[in-house]
């Protein structure tokens, strides 16, 4: 669960352009920020849910070398689609998951996801 929480929260910086935040501020080095903001970019791509849409491995090589190059936008990952699953970081889930009654109400709804290997 815990990965959920940071991925969705780093897709949420990437999507707002606040990815920059992602970074250690202790580095200093303009090069090796834009680097570590590309490796990000090219992380969600790996991610992307519909596996046709996922670089390979020399893809991704390619796409950390070649920096000049622009990288296409990735489409969202998979579980942090705001219709079909919401994350509270305020910790209301919690009084949802230890409340038992039957009025309580879920802030996810059930989705089906099939895996399939690259």
């Amino acid at each position: 669960m815990a990965f959920l929480v940071v991925q969705c929260a780093a897709w949420n910086h990437f999507q707002t352009g606040t990815a920059e935040d992602l970074i250690d501020p202790n580095i200093k080095s303009l090069k090796h920020r834009q680097q570590m903001l590309r490796a990000v970019h090219v992380a969600f791509l790996c991610m992307q849910e519909c596996p046709n849409l996922r670089p390979s491995m020399s893809v991704c090589l390619q796409m950390l070398l070649r920096a000049e190059e622009p990288l296409p936008a990735p489409t969202n990952p998979p579980f942090t689609d705001e219709l079909t699953m919401e994350f509270d970081f305020e910790g209301d889930s919690e009084r949802l998951l230890s409340d038992t009654s039957s009025s309580a109400t879920s802030v996810a709804t059930m989705m089906y996801s099939a895996f399939y290997p690259r």
